[in-house]
């Protein structure tokens, strides 16, 4: 299987469950406050533009595509805690270390 496809494939299964868990844990007053959150969103989209620049015009620059990689895990984890969801950070540490060996 490419590893593109199998990385987006566990990427989707990650972000469903986490959507689950939002629902089904009645999280969505807590997503909700941060959509409504001027200053999450605009660093949001300060981080997308970034990330989105570093691919562009850095691909060939191993370390900071890395960089890149570890600080959206990290964003991931964080967006966890903001939720209550006290589970999804090992979970999704564990996805990623043993299906996507190069995002670690």
């Amino acid at each position: 299987m490419n590893i593109i496809l199998k990385d987006i494939i566990i990427w989707l299964l990650l972000f469903g469950g986490i959507i689950f868990e939002i629902y089904y844990y009645k999280r969505l007053p807590l997503a909700k406050e941060l959509l409504n959150d001027k200053a999450f969103l605009s660093n949001f989209v300060i981080m997308v533009f970034f990330i989105i620049y570093i691919f562009v015009f850095h691909f060939n620059e191993h370390n900071k595509i890395k960089a890149i990689k570890k600080g959206f895990v990290a964003f991931i984890i964080a967006l966890m805690v903001h939720f209550k969801l006290i589970f999804a950070p090992f979970w999704i540490v564990f996805f990623i270390v043993c299906y996507l060996k190069e995002w670690v």
